[in-house]
């Protein structure tokens, strides 16, 4: 079983603790503007009285805080569904996403609905991500996880194994409402061996290798 402990280390070290520590822009997100009295000093107008012709001059607006765009819920490949190689190999690229979906939003349910409960790595990392959901914390994606490129291994009509090389993504991790958020491990390389049966009409992810 393939234990990728860059983001599942992360999950279970922040629910070891109270919470995880804060991250520097987090901290910087939340805290008001600096006093205007501070930088350029302001130049006394003295009063007047409104004239229809006198237009007030702009306000400046100010710049909108980044957020990170909420991840959209993978959708499921014809080729979960077809007892293929070219089906297969489909199935493994759209598990990668869910897996994505998943540290982007908390959700791991698509992951589980193609993949067994006996499977180690979805585990490793769905259990841990559905205890911070349940305590009411957050997960919220800052980088997806990229897909470079996918190869079969071996191919059968009852099991087939697929070579992903990936770059993982990056996590903003709050373990409940009123913890400090972690931010996870920056992107990084990375592959694995998506091993996989077909059951039932469509194919189902037993584990990554």
């Amino acid at each position: 079983m393939r234990s990728l402990g860059w983001s599942a280390g992360v999950l279970a070290g922040c629910l070891l603790v109270s919470g995880c520590s804060s991250g520097g822009p987090d901290q910087a997100a939340t805290s008001l503007p600096p006093d205007s009295s501070s930088s350029t000093p302001a130049t006394t107008v003295a009063p007047t009285t409104p004239s229809s012709s006198a237009s007030p001059s702009p306000t400046p607006t100010p710049s909108p805080t980044p957020t990170d765009p909420k991840p959209t819920r993978p959708i499921e490949p014809d080729g979960l569904r077809q007892d293929t190689a070219i089906g297969a190999e489909a199935t493994a690229a759209y598990w990668l996403q869910t897996l994505s979906f998943a540290f982007g939003t908390g959700d791991t349910k698509p992951m589980w609905n193609i993949s067994r409960r006996t499977c180690g790595v979805c585990g490793n990392y769905g259990h841990p991500i559905d205890a911070v959901i349940k305590n009411g914390g957050s997960i919220t994606g800052i980088v997806p996880f990229k897909l470079r490129s996918e190869k079969l291994v071996s191919f059968s009509k009852a099991e087939s194994k697929v070579l992903i090389n990936y770059t993982t993504g990056q996590s903003r991790i709050r373990t409940s409402p009123h913890a400090k958020s972690g931010i996870g491990a920056p992107p990084a390389p990375d592959h694995g061996t998506v091993q996989m049966t077909w059951s039932r009409g469509r194919w189902v992810v037993d584990e990554l290798l």
